[in-house]
């Protein structure tokens, strides 16, 4: 408690790479959970429990480490995107388990699930679909896996997003180009990921892949509402942006660089040099 208001714990962040250095410790929030009457907002103090079904339902992660981490993803520091307003609504469809390997066979997939989906929707509304890893495969046809027994993810962290998605991204935070990679954080649903998504233009208008391997809070159905009163909050549904693709800088050669040139058919590199 402190000047009457009594807070409770909501979340940390870590230092990360700079905490092991002297002075350097992670950041923990709290919110005022209750106070003076003059302090209490109209809908009322929020709970821990609301707060955090505001962002995501973290309660579907296993265990508490894990929650932990997904929370901190929370306070990351991101530039929001398309946040879901009076003119844009997300909408949330499951594929996974369905897509099969076939690029064919899945835009067909899509095709019919987003049709279904758009019925009743609005021209602004944004489409989050939850779709199957691909897995690296021996000559055999079989899954690689790794010794332990997990299966090679050719996708893993890597999703795509329709290429009006991104324009739409760079003209709200004022990039002059639109990039072919965007790191993020979508909040949708109840759900959360994070990870890559590629600017592709085979999407339909308005549509994002995410993959199962991306996300990390995996709602079923959008929560109930949080707080109460006329406030109440339904969970987050945004894209919060950290990070995109650049024009690479000068390359150099290395010994590492230069047996995989020739390798690939290029000309010695010591007649080169």
């Amino acid at each position: 408690a402190l000047c009457d208001r009594t807070y409770e714990f909501v979340g940390g962040k870590d230092a990360g790479k700079g905490a092991r250095l002297p002075g350097k410790g992670g950041i923990v929030y709290f919110l005022a959970v209750n106070g003076p009457p003059c302090d209490k907002p109209p809908s009322g103090f929020w709970t821990v429990e609301a707060a955090w079904r505001a962002l995501a339902d973290f309660r579907r992660c296993a265990t508490v480490p894990k929650m932990c981490a997904r929370l901190e993803l929370a306070f990351s520091a991101t530039a929001p995107a398309l946040v879901e307003a009076d003119g844009r609504s997300y909408h949330a469809l499951d594929l996974r388990g369905r897509c099969g390997g076939v690029w064919s066979q899945f835009q067909g997939l899509l095709a019919e699930a987003l049709a279904r989906a758009r019925a009743g929707s609005r021209q602004g509304d944004i489409f989050v679909v939850a779709v199957d890893d691909v897995v690296g495969r021996l000559p055999s046809g079989e899954a690689a896996v790794d010794p332990a027994g997990g299966e090679h993810l050719m996708t893993d962290g890597c999703g795509m997003a329709s290429a009006n998605v991104v324009q739409q991204i760079a003209a709200e935070l004022g990039w002059t180009s639109v990039p072919l990679q965007t790191q993020l954080r979508a909040w949708w649903g109840g759900s959360l990921a994070k990870g890559v998504l590629s600017t592709s233009a085979m999407l339909p208008p308005s549509t994002i892949l995410v993959r199962a391997s991306q996300i990390k809070v995996d709602a079923v159905a959008r929560g109930p509402p949080c707080g109460n009163g006329p406030h109440a909050a339904r969970p987050r549904a945004s894209l919060e942006i950290n990070g995109r693709q650049r024009r690479p800088s000068q390359a150099h050669t290395s010994p590492f660089l230069v047996p995989l040139l020739e390798a690939l058919g290029g000309p010695p590199m010591v007649e080169l040099l």
